[in-house]
């Protein structure tokens, strides 16, 4: 029984609870990746330990 339930738990994606503009912002924001837009961990690092 417990089990069973872990796994439903671990099967349910959160992606699923988003609102729709959170999940339409991370989309967007894959694609601006994708086409080499956007800033590195390192360099956005940079900016804000200054």
């Amino acid at each position: 029984m417990i089990q069973a339930i872990l796994q439903v738990h671990l099967e349910h994606d959160f992606w699923y609870d988003l609102p729709e503009e959170v999940k339409n912002d991370v989309e967007e924001a894959i694609k601006e990746s994708d086409r080499g837009e956007g800033k590195t961990h390192e360099e956005v690092m940079k900016e804000y330990t200054k």
